[in-house]
């Protein structure tokens, strides 16, 4: 009998590649003519931050995962619509009345967060594996990147909101356009940026990957997401840690005050 060294060798059939990431030989069950693996993964929804695009997924584990992701981002979704008709009922009955009276500025980023949130994973619902009309696969990629790109940046204006009130003691209710514009304009230039760097090379059909309506890992588009929602993660958890400590400063004691307590 020939010595047959076992080894793990998965091809993912839609992407045309290999992974042995999250696997593991179960020895009990291989001997030198079959090696059997398990293997552990994250949800459909995953596929956003994956930047090498290879994993494998048996058709028991295809549709676990789809059933987790569709759950899962339903009651997302319901949860921002509830959050989204709260805030509009508490202020006016009528879209109108509520496009001229929100000018809290919490408010309106809360809502946004909430808007861009929604929208980016209704797009994915409905379209992540629209595979079939390269098109219309770019056209739900652009948009998924852009309504993602949105919600990250209203999350980082949520923070620099609370940087300026609890630190600076800032009214920036009169920078609100400002953040507008930036939070909504950014992701689009990024998009635009993504497309123009796929034409560039082989096409706007370069823009997605084959097995999903997402940003190419192949060309290494999917860093300008991956990168992107990493430096503003990084810059609201700076934040978080600068509002924290003054936070503290605030609640210890002055030297007046701890002198009269011990009078």
């Amino acid at each position: 009998m020939n010595n047959v060294v076992p080894f793990v060798n998965f091809t993912f059939f839609m992407c045309d590649s290999f992974s042995e990431e999250g696997c593991h030989v179960i020895t009990s069950k291989s001997n030198s003519e079959e090696t059997v693996c398990s293997c552990n993964h994250l949800t459909h929804f995953a596929v956003l931050m994956d930047y090498d695009s290879r994993t494998n997924l048996t058709e028991e584990d295809e549709t676990i995962l789809k059933i987790i992701t569709n759950v899962g981002l339903s009651l997302s979704i319901c949860v921002d619509v509830i959050v989204d008709a709260a805030f509009i009922l508490s202020h006016s009955f009528f879209l109108f009345l509520l496009l001229l009276h929100v000018c809290q500025p919490l408010s309106q980023i809360r809502l946004s967060v909430s808007m861009s949130l929604g929208a980016g994973q209704i797009i994915f619902l409905a379209g992540i594996n629209a595979t079939g009309n390269k098109a219309a696969c770019v056209t739900i990629a652009a948009l998924m990147q852009s309504f993602m790109m949105a919600a990250f940046c209203w999350m980082l204006i949520e923070g620099i909101y609370l940087y300026l009130f609890v630190v600076k003691v800032y009214n920036i209710n009169t920078k609100m356009y400002m953040y507008h514009v930036i939070s909504w304009g950014l992701p689009v230039i990024m998009v635009a940026i993504s497309l123009g760097i796929a034409a560039g090379k082989e096409g706007l059909q370069s823009y997605t990957i084959n097995c999903f309506c997402w940003l190419s890992s192949t060309n290494n588009l999917i860093w300008t997401f991956v990168a992107f929602v990493a430096f503003i993660e990084v810059l609201n958890i700076l934040i978080l840690v600068r509002v924290m400590k003054e936070m503290t400063n605030l609640l210890q004691p002055t030297g007046k005050d701890h002198d009269s307590q011990k009078i």
